[in-house]
C-alpha cells in the first residue's frame, strides 16, 4: 500500500547512520502508522514516497519501505524458504526410500483398477 513517510526524528548514531522514525500515511488517508521506521532514506524535505504492508506475516507495521525497496520482500523470502523446505523434505524422503515405496503403491493401485 503506497503512502508518504514523514520523518520526525533520526534515532541512533551508529556506524551506518541513523534510523528515520516518523509517521506514515496511506495515499487514501485511511491508514496512519506512527513511530515507524523507514527502510530507506528521506529527501531533503524530510519525506519519502514509501510502501507499507499492513498485517504482513514477515515484518508487520513497524517498518515501511521506500520506493526503491520492494514491498514484497517478505513474500519473496517466505516463498524461497518454502521451496527450500519442500526440496529438503523430498530429498530426505528419497534418501530413506519413501518415494520409491509411494511410487510402488501408486503402481499397485493403478494395476488393481478395472
Amino acid at each position: 500500500m503506497a503512502g508518504t513517510f514523514t520523518e520526525e526524528s533520526c534515532e541512533g548514531d551508529g556506524r551506518y547512520g541513523c534510523q528515520s522514525v516518523g509517521t506514515w500515511t496511506s495515499d487514501d488517508g485511511q491508514l496512519t502508522y506512527r513511530s515507524v521506521g523507514l527502510d530507506g532514506a528521506v529527501g531533503t524535505d524530510g519525506t519519502s514516497r514509501s510502501y507499507a504492508i499492513p498485517d504482513a506475516i514477515l515484518g508487520g507495521t513497524d517498518t515501511v519501505h521506500d520506493s526503491t525497496s520492494s514491498p514484497l520482500i517478505g513474500v519473496l523470502v517466505a516463498t524461497i524458504l518454502l521451496v527450500v523446505l519442500t526440496l529438503g523434505v523430498l530429498r530426505a524422503a528419497e534418501k530413506w526410500g519413501d518415494l520409491a515405496r509411494l511410487r510402488n503403491s501408486w503402481r499397485r493401485r493403478k494395476a488393481s483398477r478395472p
